[in-house]
């Protein structure tokens, strides 16, 4: 039988606030990554993450039904459940090609299996979502200025719970940082430059995936809307003076304004730890 929202939400809750093993419902993640350390997340962001997590239909992808059948041999795979699409919302595949990664004016980067980068797109995706969905409802009940506060305290938290769930590494990297820490490296900069001419030719976003070592990095751009001109459009054109004071106070290295729709404000990273790709 299908898992009650109310119970998904309790059985999360449950683990989040206390990880034990013998509360694991994932033991094969377990036995590869063992118990995972104590997040002092509160209920309240628990339950949107869970929501979240409960009500979306994820995109599924291609490999998905193979994998799952062969660690679940008796199984059928996930036929109704809630939490994995029909590949809606995946860009028809985009992107996703055999072999290496080829950008434009003949860019290649060493490519890796294509489900990398469909299991890349989908965690992107999903957190995403949760940060948009949280973002939302902070404007609404604090407005722009009181949903600063909520950026540079919660959106870390939340991107970080989202990583443990899906048992990788999730960054946010750009050239024009509002938090230092979140500056792109040499060779991410220059992958945000390959992003920068296919958002401006309006071309197809292709993610980039690379292996090192045993370790697999998914890359893809995350392109400004309205509401992110908000508080990342032109300063006292855009963004009001009281918005400007709030961000000047919380953010005094701020380079992340100047901005208009559809363009490109950074880069979702994605570190899949210890994986093969042979």
């Amino acid at each position: 039988d299908q898992t009650s929202k109310e119970d998904f939400t309790k059985a999360m809750n449950t683990w989040l606030s206390d990880p034990q093993p013998e509360k694991a419902r994932m033991r094969g993640a377990l036995r590869r990554f063992g118990v995972m350390p104590y997040q002092p997340y509160s209920k309240e962001s628990i339950r949107d993450i869970a929501a979240y997590l409960y009500d979306t239909d994820l995109p599924q992808p291609d490999w998905f039904e193979e994998h799952f059948q062969k660690g679940h041999s008796q199984g059928k795979g996930m036929g109704k459940g809630k939490g994995m699409g029909n590949g809606k919302g995946m860009r028809n595949g985009k992107g996703m090609g055999k072999g290496n990664m080829q950008m434009e004016d003949d860019d290649t980067y060493i490519g890796v299996p294509d489900y990398y980068g469909e299991k890349g797109m989908e965690i992107a995706m999903a957190t995403q979502g949760v940060l948009g969905k949280n973002l939302m409802t902070a404007i609404q009940e604090k407005g722009t200025s009181g949903a600063i506060g909520f950026c540079k305290t919660q959106a870390t938290r939340l991107t970080d719970s989202m990583g443990i769930m899906k048992n990788v590494l999730i960054k946010r990297v750009t050239d024009k940082p509002r938090n230092p820490s979140n500056l792109a490296g040499e060779e991410e900069l220059g992958f945000m430059t390959a992003f920068k001419r296919q958002v401006e030719i309006k071309g197809d976003i292709r993610p980039i995936t690379k292996a090192v070592d045993d370790e697999v990095y998914f890359y893809y751009p995350i392109v400004t809307n309205a509401m992110c001109l908000q508080c990342h459009g032109t300063p006292n054109k855009v963004i009001p003076t009281p918005v400007l004071e709030t961000l000047s106070a919380l953010y005094p290295e701020d380079k992340a304004t100047g901005y208009d729709i559809e363009q490109l404000r950074g880069m979702w990273r994605i570190q899949f730890v210890n994986e093969r790709t042979e």
